[in-house]
């Protein structure tokens, strides 16, 4: 595995190819999601009050560039070709966007971000890919530049709460596990163009040690050493740890798990915070874990905090974090020795294909599936009557012992409002 001219060449013929369509799809995104999203956002109801919207936009002809690309071979007979590769993207555009009545250029649009393509299946015929899947493996970095409305967009709240709804959008979309999918036959199988099987379960479990005293007056209460908690990110998952109170040393015993594709070329982000009652949040940094299947280590390993490029500190970054890992490979042999962990017993996966609804809703209706077992809530994206409520998503659930005492429900949602169910036994 490693940088390979025939990588380069697959991702150049990928762009020449799907460029058009992606385009497409991103500019789709920015009107219909995001666009709603921040005006949102930007209202005290949080109802749209026409607060932010794009006036132009056109995303210009300038390519991202990739580096440091990196072909992964299937295992399963070879029916896909994974590629991750280093995402950047100088963009050229000629977009306006009415900020509070007030109507201003967008340039200097840069994304960053570790990127993966997936073709697949591979088939015998022509084009001899069934499909193209894009997603990003973490949250990309997001830059832009507002032309003449420099300090409007500055304003407190107003740039944060544009960044925060593009990220948490672009979250929702293209970062693992969501993706964006196209298909290139019609002779494929569905779930293969647009989703991958699960691979297996990473277990992660936490301990930090040798944080700094907060000091103040906290201190004089025998309360100076920070309230701690971590939040475990891997791409778009998200999982936060209990608050352990005033203390400078700290070990979960819960295991937090993650559901994974392919879990090679992925990275473990944990950020260390400080729980505060009566002001934001502090952060006390982070450590980022690569991980590969064939290097998972047996024992628990340390690392020493570092700053996020993005987040500000009150103090000087100090302290380490203990990660132990575990790698359940769902098709390995399961019968290893226990280990003392709350292991997941089952490794639930629906796959959507499309909704059948009648027409007694407006065109403006969000038309979502929710699925639950349980306590566990998954929702679908919005559904489009253009594109006949076609779903392509899978949904994976990660049950307990009782797995099989516990139905699986699927609503349908109409604008919130659930319009019917269907209740499958297992």
């Amino acid at each position: 595995m490693g940088n390979t001219g025939s990588g380069e060449e697959v991702l150049e013929e990928v762009v020449m190819q799907l460029g058009p369509d992606m385009v497409q799809m991103i500019k789709e995104v920015l009107h219909k999601d995001v666009e709603p999203a921040i005006d949102a956002d930007m209202s005290d109801d949080g109802r749209k009050n026409g607060k932010f919207q794009f006036t132009k936009l056109d995303l210009g002809s300038q390519k991202p560039r990739w580096s440091n690309v990196r072909v992964q071979k299937s295992k399963d007979q070879g029916r896909r070709i994974v590629i991750d590769f280093d995402f950047e993207y100088l963009g050229d555009c000629d977009m306006e966007v009415r900020i509070l009545g007030c109507t201003s250029g967008v340039s200097t649009v840069t994304i960053m971000g570790r990127a993966r393509v997936i073709l697949s299946p591979i088939i015998k015929r022509m084009p001899l890919v069934g499909g193209m899947q894009f997603q990003f493996l973490h949250l990309p970095v997001i830059g832009y530049q507002f032309d003449g409305l420099a300090d409007l967009a500055d304003l407190p709240g107003v740039k944060s709460k544009i960044r925060k709804s593009l990220e948490k959008k672009l979250s929702k979309k293209i970062v693992y596990p969501h993706r964006a999918s196209l298909s290139l036959s019609d002779h494929s199988d569905a779930q293969l163009v647009h989703t991958l099987p699960v691979a297996g379960v990473l277990g992660v479990r936490l301990g930090v040690e040798d944080l700094p005293s907060k000091g103040g007056v906290r201190k004089l209460f025998k309360q100076g050493d920070p309230d701690v908690y971590c939040k475990v990110k891997l791409g778009g998952i998200e999982k936060v740890t209990k608050v352990v109170k005033n203390c400078t040393s700290a070990d979960w015993e819960e295991w937090f798990e993650f559901p994974i594709e392919i879990l090679t070329g992925h990275c473990l982000e944990v950020q260390l915070w400080d729980e505060d009652s009566l002001s934001r949040d502090d952060f006390l940094g982070q450590v980022v874990v690569k991980l590969d299947e064939e290097n998972i280590p047996d024992d628990c390993v340390t690392y020493n905090l570092e700053h996020h490029p993005l987040k500000k500190t009150k103090h000087d970054i100090q302290g380490k974090v203990n990660v132990q890992l575990r790698w359940v490979s769902i098709t390995a042999d399961q019968h290893e020795e226990e280990e003392d962990i709350e292991e997941t017993a089952v490794v639930f996966s629906v796959f959507a294909f499309k909704l059948n609804i009648d027409e007694g809703h407006s065109e403006d209706s969000k038309v979502k599936l929710e699925l639950n077992i349980g306590e566990q809530v998954q929702r679908s994206k919005k559904l489009e009557k253009h594109e006949n409520f076609e779903v392509m998503e899978r949904f994976c659930f990660l049950l307990g012992s009782d797995w099989i005492e516990q139905p699986l429900t699927i609503r349908l949602l109409v604008d919130h409002c659930a319009r019917g169910e269907v209740v499958v036994e297992m």
